[in-house]
């Protein structure tokens, strides 16, 4: 009997034994998996931000685009209103009906002529040297000679 019971205790060489896997290796494979499904769900996390960024300065493009559209209706009607009011016309008739004057007289002409440009030399001797250090041209040896006619009162030219 005990040789029966030897014989029932074993496995039956026709029944596949069942492969035994360490625990670790099923704690690690858990593992991994529970990490990809993370990282699989970061990753669409990640992409729906972002399409919902996409989407959101989509809008606010829109908005900016009918705003400068706005402003530029509103440019053109003032460069209108700018041109109508710069006109001899307006120009005349606001001299006339706000300001009092009288529009010149038949046959009369008035010749307004600007005298040649002329260099002004001041009198007062702070503005005469920034006008000098202004005329100076730049570099170190003009700079120089300037700075040497200034201290010893000569031309630096």
């Amino acid at each position: 009997m005990i040789l029966a019971r030897e014989q029932v205790a074993r496995p039956l060489p026709q029944q596949p034994q069942p492969l035994r896997r360490p625990r670790r290796a099923v704690r690690a494979e858990r593992l991994k998996l529970s990490g990809m499904v993370l990282l699989a769900f970061l990753c669409g996390v990640t992409v729906v931000l972002c399409q919902a960024r996409m989407a959101y300065v989509g809008y606010r493009l829109q908005e900016f685009q009918k705003e400068l559209a706005a402003a530029r209706m509103e440019n053109e009607a003032l460069a209108g209103t700018v041109d109508r009011l710069l006109s001899a016309d307006e120009i005349e008739r606001v001299a006339v009906q706000k300001l009092g004057m009288v529009p010149p007289a038949p046959g009369t002409q008035l010749e307004v002529s600007l005298p040649a440009r002329q260099p002004v030399i001041p009198t007062v001797p702070a503005a005469r040297k920034k006008a000098v250090k202004e005329a100076r041209p730049d570099g170190l040896l003009p700079a120089l000679l300037g700075l040497l006619a200034d201290r010893w009162g000569g031309s630096a030219r």
